[in-house]
């Protein structure tokens, strides 16, 4: 068995770190042009804009993003000149752009909303200022809507 006096120790030490800060650099930042790149891509959504009031005039839908995390997105809609509670549900479509979502009623029951009957299902897109709603399943207008337009108030 050779054995390896001090100074080679250090030599070797020194090449096998230095190899590792080389491989470690382009690496880290691939990385992070990696996640610059793919933040792009994801959709903004009502959620980046906690506190914010959305609405549209026809017809009248009211919307309030509560928090990113909590109750989601409730409001109220005018169906047949009666307000009704609503919730609007998201769930990520195949384009990462595009959300699919649920309007739907919401009842009371001992202090406690819950949701009752889908009204819309619709895939959205939103921006700082609007939230377009592409009708994609109609269950009150009766198809008099193909999208809806929703304009930040607050």
């Amino acid at each position: 068995m050779v054995s390896m006096s001090p100074t080679h120790k250090k030599t070797y030490r020194v090449i096998l770190i230095s190899i590792l800060l080389i491989l470690m650099i382009p690496f880290s930042f691939l990385m992070f042009m990696g996640s610059v790149a793919i933040h792009k891509y994801y959709a903004i959504t009502p959620y980046d804009f906690p506190g914010s009031v959305w609405e549209s005039q026809e017809p009248f839908i009211h919307l309030e993003v509560s928090n990113p995390i909590g109750n989601g997105i409730n409001g109220s809609i005018i169906i047949n000149g009666k307000e009704k509670k609503v919730c609007l549900s998201t769930t990520a479509g195949s384009d990462a752009k595009l959300l699919d979502s649920n309007l739907y009623t919401q009842s009371l029951n001992n202090g406690t909303y819950y949701s009752e009957m889908v009204l819309l299902r619709v895939i959205w897109n939103c921006s700082e200022n609007q939230i377009v709603m592409k009708i994609e399943e109609d269950n009150i207008y009766d198809g008099k809507y193909k999208r809806i337009v929703l304009d930040r108030v607050e």
